[in-house]
C-alpha cells in the first residue's frame, strides 16, 4: 500500500483514493473473524505491518471515527475496528513503534506530516516534538525538520505547489523561533540556499 502510494501520491484530502477504498474492505474481512481472531489479527496488522503510512491512515481515520480526538466520530457500523479494546491495543503498539523511528525513518514513510499528527492525536502530544526538537538544535537539522513539514496545496489558478504553514510547524516547534533561525541562515554562506528556500514555503504558507 505505501509503494502504490509512492508510485501515485495523492492529496491527503482526497475522497476515493486507493488507501480511502481499503478502509471498507478491511472492516469487512476483519468482520468474518470470530472475536478472539479479530482481535489477534488487528494486533499482528499494527505490530507487523510494513507499510506504515498507510496503516497510519487507517490509525488516524479509527481515532476520529472513535471520538478519541476531534469532534468526528462515527456510527459503530463504520467503525474499522470493532471495540474500544481493539483501539486502545492499535494505539499502544503504533505508538510504540512511532517511539522506535528516528527521524529519518518517519521522513522516507509516504506522509510524514500525517503521522507526526497521528503520533499526537493518539495521546503522545511531547514524543513528536521530542524527537523534533531534539533533531533540530543544529541548523542543518532544523531545515532538514522543516522540510519534513511541508504540505501541497491544489489551486485552481496555480495547480499543486508546495508551502510550509504555521498550523503544520507549531504544533512540534516554537513557530517564531524557528522562523528567525532559519531567517538568519540565510545570511550564511553554507546554508543560505536551502534556508532560503524553507523561508519561500513559509512566505508562500502565510499565503494559503
Amino acid at each position: 500500500m505505501d509503494e502504490a502510494y509512492r508510485l501515485r501520491p495523492f492529496d491527503g484530502f482526497a475522497f476515493s483514493s486507493l488507501w480511502d477504498r481499503t478502509l471498507p474492505l478491511v472492516g469487512l474481512l476483519l468482520a468474518r473473524l470470530k472475536p478472539a481472531q479479530r482481535s489477534i489479527a488487528t494486533r499482528d496488522m499494527f505490530a507487523k505491518g510494513a507499510a506504515i503510512g498507510w496503516l497510519t491512515f487507517v490509525f488516524r481515520h479509527e481515532i476520529f471515527a472513535h471520538g478519541r480526538f476531534g469532534d468526528r466520530s462515527r456510527h459503530e457500523g463504520e467503525w474499522v475496528l470493532a471495540s474500544e479494546l481493539q483501539l486502545d491495543d492499535a494505539i499502544r503498539i503504533t505508538l510504540s513503534r512511532y517511539n522506535a523511528m528516528t527521524l529519518k525513518d518517519i521522513q522516507q514513510c509516504p506522509r510524514p506530516l500525517s503521522l507526526l499528527f497521528a503520533w499526537q492525536q493518539a495521546g503522545d502530544e511531547e514524543g513528536p516534538r521530542r524527537l523534533l526538537g531534539a533533531h533540530s538544535k543544529s541548523d542543518e537539522g532544523l531545515l532538514q525538520t522543516l522540510e519534513g513539514l511541508t504540505s501541497q496545496i491544489n489551486s485552481s489558478d496555480r495547480g499543486i505547489f508546495t508551502v510550509l504553514s504555521r498550523q503544520n510547524i507549531e504544533p512540534f516547534l516554537d513557530y517564531e523561533d524557528a522562523t528567525l533561525r532559519v531567517k538568519a541562515l540565510t545570511k550564511k554562506a553554507k546554508l543560505k540556499e536551502a534556508a532560503t528556500k524553507i523561508m519561500t514555503l513559509i512566505a508562500e504558507g502565510k499565503r494559503y
